[in-house]
């Protein structure tokens, strides 16, 4: 097993294809206060699977956290590892919708993906408080 990608973005689809569609990809959140309440996005994972894995117990569990390990969502996928229509690797994506996220402070932000109790990988999400263009009054 492995993790081919990780990415937090706007908004997924699967086409008519079979295809996935990830848009509006990100690897930041620059906003101009805290706290602040983020809309609506996804995470989107996708994991390859060798051949001898078919049918196995397959459980996904992905935890945001702040610095102080606070936690932020957990969200968790289950099932068995698919078997291969092509007598090869599968392949498996999970489109996390996350119904918005409250962020109360700047800061980097990690997200664990944790397969069968075991800790695969992680990714970074960086928070920052950025001040914009000052606001021009009309006349």
């Amino acid at each position: 097993m492995r993790v081919l990608y990780c990415k937090f973005c706007e908004y997924t689809c699967q086409l008519m294809n079979g295809r996935r569609t990830l848009v509006g990809l990100f690897d930041d959140i620059r906003i101009n206060h805290v706290p602040i309440d983020h809309p609506p996005f996804f995470l989107c994972v996708e994991m390859e699977f060798d051949p001898s894995e078919a049918g196995r117990k397959m459980d996904l569990l992905c935890l945001l956290m702040d610095e102080d390990g606070r936690e932020l969502f957990r969200i968790n996928a289950q099932g068995q590892v698919p078997h291969s229509t092509h007598h090869g690797f599968s392949r498996v994506q999970f489109p996390f919708p996350i119904p918005g996220l409250r962020i109360e402070r700047q800061g980097i932000y990690r997200l664990d993906l944790i397969y069968n109790d075991a800790k695969i990988g992680e990714e970074r999400l960086p928070v920052q408080v950025v001040v914009g263009p000052a606001e021009s009054n009309p006349a």
